[in-house]
């Protein structure tokens, strides 16, 4: 996931406003936490605290 985070590169999108974000990252975000939430919940702790760090 971590390989993944980077490659959408999110913080070169300097076009998009919060609101497009969030319609871009949704469905991909959910997916991750729908999947890993029940089969490899240390994962996505992980992943999810990368992506944050990435995101500030």
């Amino acid at each position: 996931m971590r390989l993944k985070i980077k490659k959408l590169r999110v913080r070169m999108r300097t076009e998009l406003n919060i609101a497009q974000l969030a319609r871009w990252l949704n469905p991909i975000i959910s997916g991750w936490i729908a999947y890993y939430g029940c089969y490899y919940r240390s994962a996505l702790y992980a992943s999810v605290v990368s992506f944050y760090i990435m995101l500030e």
